[in-house]
């Protein structure tokens, strides 16, 4: 039997939406899981941008958040209006290194670019 390449494609992401599924106990749909996916890269994007190359901030445990002053918010703001849920909330350090391994060095080809 041959198996052409669209072929290949609806095999894997069934299996890819199967096994989540089965892992999670959940039932997401292909575009579910990538709706999430790429709501999850666009928050990690812009928590890399926020913080990347600031040498000043410091993560507050307590909070949940990085320590900024309420001088350097507006600014980031401006600049990243999505931000905004991060000053109360932000991605921390154990889902942020996750999120590295899931989204840091990919590139998207072909139908997905």
């Amino acid at each position: 039997m041959v198996i052409d390449k669209g072929d290949k494609d609806l095999l894997r992401d069934k299996n890819l939406c199967k096994n989540f599924n089965t892992a999670n106990g959940r039932m997401y749909t292909k575009p579910q899981l990538k709706n999430k996916w790429d709501a999850l890269k666009i928050d990690w994007k812009i928590w890399k941008d926020l913080i990347g190359k600031e040498t000043r901030l410091e993560w507050n445990s307590k909070k949940k958040t990085i320590d900024a002053s309420d001088d350097w918010w507006p600014s980031k703001l401006l600049k990243y209006p999505q931000a905004s849920k991060f000053r109360k909330e932000g991605i921390a350090s154990k889902i942020e290194e996750k999120f590295d391994k899931m989204f840091m060095n990919t590139t998207a080809i072909g139908d997905y670019a």
